[in-house]
């Protein structure tokens, strides 16, 4: 799960160094992270655990960061119930980034990503989107940017999402969350890619 592809980018960390370094981790997570061996094993772990806010930052610094984008998209549709996307122009302009993570795209979400829709899961979104990188032209591989950056955004998105949905009272948990983050790492949850992974890889 915690590994960089050339069709979606790095992931904003690679060891249990680096996820020390870049995340709050609370302290049972702390303890936990001492005794596993992979960072795969440390998010099984946390999950059992149900230290769901802790696998959330995991997953946002561990997924390929164009995957954890499109994670965050994801989980605020479901936050906001499944509403149409185009319904909302800022969340719809970061699914667009990750179907074709072009400048073009890239500069529209980051048009749109304003301050004041920082507030929003969908600001979150398309502010990721518009740090995250860029496949520059057909065939290149993903050019990362800020993945950190991006990384802590699509953090910032999924909480959101999760909390606008529970105080809709909609039927929302983490662990929902978490389900949506492994099919995307498993390949089952994904967009239809541009460009074909097997063209850019």
């Amino acid at each position: 799960m915690f590994q960089s592809d050339v069709a979606h980018g790095p992931a904003a960390i690679a060891s249990s160094e680096q996820l020390l370094s870049r995340l709050d981790l609370s302290s049972k997570a702390r303890d936990l992270l001492a005794g596993t061996e992979s960072l795969d094993a440390y998010l099984e772990s946390l999950v059992v655990a149900e230290l769901y806010v802790d696998a959330l930052g995991l997953l946002s610094y561990g997924l390929p960061i164009r995957r954890a984008v499109w994670w965050a998209c994801l989980a605020t549709w479901h936050g906001l119930g499944g509403k149409p996307l185009a319904s909302d122009q800022v969340l719809q302009s970061a699914v667009v980034w990750v179907i074709a993570p072009t400048p073009a795209t890239q500069s529209e979400a980051a048009r749109l990503a304003t301050m004041d829709q920082l507030e929003t899961a969908a600001g979150f979104c398309a502010f990721a989107a518009s740090k995250a990188g860029v496949i520059p032209r057909r065939g290149e591989p993903f050019t990362a940017q800020d993945a950190t950056g991006a990384a802590g955004l699509v953090r910032s998105a999924v909480i959101t999402a999760f909390a606008k949905g529970a105080e809709a009272g909609r039927e929302i948990t983490y662990r929902q969350m978490i389900d949506i983050a492994w099919d995307i790492a498993e390949g089952k949850a994904l967009w239809y890619p541009w460009p074909r992974e097997e063209t850019a890889a």
